[in-house]
């Protein structure tokens, strides 16, 4: 316990850390107007146009005297720099130079403190997005400690950050890249006057670091998530176990409770979870036939369906505490090298989670698919719904877009759970068949595709 009690501890603090910066940055903008200076710089980044304008608009406004844009895109040339940030055109001949060498927040340091002394300038406007003037001010403070210079902060607002509610945003993740630095154009095109310092070939392209850096965010906030589900699944796990004394729906309310906190989490990675056709939810015995890409489509049943009960391979009911509940709220466990032995097992086990109102849930492939692979379905489910004569309400997915089966990383973006028209009872099997995968692989594919 001691462990757990110190991971808490740090998940804590982490956390604390992370409302603080959020807090950091909404207080950031809109920012005060700053007193005129000899330069201005702009660090380019996910949008750039709005960090663009900004400066620009201060240059026009007579807040400095020249402006260096630092962190192009080796591709961009200043025409297209000049159509992105509106300005006008005699002015930006004169007065605006474009850094191509920098592909870091360090290189923009570096390369602002080359221009500032080629320009013999004592002061300094620096602009770029709310959330990365932190960094930012912290480089160039360390470049230009001892100088004399003066630094002024700018900061932009970045519209797809909402610091009040970033842990709801999938779209608060401004370090995957974009805005400015993936203007392309002809690189030739890109030297005389205005270009500072004139491009290294030898550099990397500031647009695939941030490619990169925007990868190392989506694998930090994965290891987050992932850490901070095993330790919400154990603190679950141990402290609910006198609930396997009582009445089985407390094992259902656990299941329930358990699941919402895994899904409530997925934000951490920039997801957001969607649950559709809820009208078509079963409320009482029914056949669930969802989509199978990863874990997350056995938590997702668990968290919506009121009183499941899965058909779950022998090996997970080895596994402790999962196993006992499993157990204890009547998912029926087989092997699957069972044969006809095991069919007949699931019929019968069936039919007595329905008479308790249950709702039986089982993949029709058996195992999990990746999203846009050839579809399998398995007879079973057929058989299934001949015996048991109850409806099959199929679910459809693309959990397996953004939580792939293997690994540990999570992709943002939306994650849909639809549940859809319920099958009656009595159709031919080869219509039911047809009809089942139909419905489940036309609208998975559909929501694979957002």
């Amino acid at each position: 316990m001691k462990s757990v009690a110190a991971f808490l501890v740090l998940a804590l603090i982490w956390f604390a850390g992370l409302f603080a910066f959020a807090a950091r940055v909404q207080q950031s903008t809109p920012a005060p107007l700053p007193d005129p200076a000899q330069g201005i710089v702009v660090l380019t980044g996910a949008g750039s146009n709005v960090r663009l304008a900004a400066a620009i608009g201060l240059l026009e406004d007579g807040y400095g005297q020249r402006v260096l844009v630092s962190g192009v895109n080796r591709e961009a040339t200043r025409e297209d720099i000049r159509n992105v940030s509106r300005a006008v055109r005699r002015l930006y001949d004169c007065c605006v130079d474009l850094g191509f060498n920098a592909a870091d927040t360090v290189g923009n340091a570096r390369e602002t403190a080359d221009w500032m002394q080629a320009m013999r300038y004592a002061s300094l406007i620096v602009v770029t997005s709310d959330y990365h003037m932190p960094r930012a001010m912290l480089e160039l403070n360390a470049v230009f400690h001892g100088s004399g210079v003066r630094l002024q902060t700018y900061a932009a607002p970045t519209p797809s950050l909402k610091a009040k509610r970033w842990w709801r945003n999938p779209g608060a993740r401004p370090l995957d890249g974009g805005g400015i630095l993936q203007v392309s154009g002809d690189p030739s095109a890109r030297g005389g006057a205005g270009a500072w310092p004139p491009p290294n070939p030898a550099r990397p392209d500031p647009a695939e670091r941030r490619a990169t850096e925007g990868q190392s965010v989506i694998a930090v906030r994965s290891l987050v998530y992932v850490a901070l589900f095993y330790l919400w699944t154990a603190v679950i796990a141990v402290c609910a176990t006198p609930v396997l004394l009582g009445p089985r729906d407390w094992t259902f309310a656990m299941f329930h409770f358990w699941g919402r906190g895994v899904t409530a989490m997925l934000p951490i990675c920039g997801i957001r979870v969607e649950v559709r056709g809820r009208e078509f939810i079963p409320a009482g015995p029914a056949l669930v036939a969802p989509k199978h890409q990863c874990m997350l489509d056995v938590f997702a049943q668990f968290t919506w369906l009121p009183r499941t009960a899965f058909v779950m391979k022998k090996e997970l009911a080895w596994i402790p505490w999962f196993g006992w509940y499993a157990a204890k709220a009547g998912c029926i466990v087989v092997d699957r090298e069972g044969g006809s032995r095991t069919m007949r097992q699931v019929i019968r086990e069936g039919k007595e989670r329905f008479e308790r109102g249950q709702q039986v849930v089982i993949f029709p492939e058996g195992t999990r698919k990746a999203p846009g692979a050839e579809p399998d379905y398995k007879p079973g489910i057929a058989a299934l719904y001949r015996e048991l004569d109850v409806p099959v309400c199929p679910v459809a997915t693309n959990a397996g877009v953004h939580w792939p089966a293997h690994g540990f990383i999570r992709k943002p973006g939306v994650i849909v759970f639809e549940y859809l028209e319920p099958i009656p009872p009595g159709l031919k099997r080869a219509e039911f068949m047809r009809i089942l995968e139909e419905r489940i692989e036309t609208r998975s594919a559909e929501l694979n595709a957002l």
